[in-house]
């Protein structure tokens, strides 16, 4: 499967990129290991969100997991992302990046 949504050097707008981001999500989520892996992550993020100092205090800033898994070729590592945003709303948002 290729993993890629680039185009061969020509300048794709963002809309066909979105899209074609969008198929390939949707073709790894109906994948065991995108299933495995955001099952397995989103019940360690509990733990690591009740400890606050991982992912800071909940008043303070809300955390989403992002339905976003980036696999190496191998499939034996990813990325996760996690997504904040800080409640003041004086700072941005960020994100968290999670190897796996």
């Amino acid at each position: 499967m290729v993993v890629s949504c680039s185009s061969n050097g020509q300048k794709t707008e963002m809309k066909d990129k979105n899209t074609c981001f969008d198929i390939k999500l949707e073709t790894l989520r109906n994948q065991s290991i995108y299933r495995d892996v955001i099952s397995q992550f989103v019940d360690t993020f509990g733990v690591f969100e009740d400890s606050n100092r991982i992912f800071g205090r909940p008043d303070v800033v809300a955390n989403k997991i992002d339905e976003s898994v980036f696999f190496n070729s191998k499939k034996d590592e990813c990325l996760l992302l996690v997504l904040q945003k800080f409640t003041n709303k004086i700072l941005f948002g960020q994100v968290r990046l999670i190897r796996g």
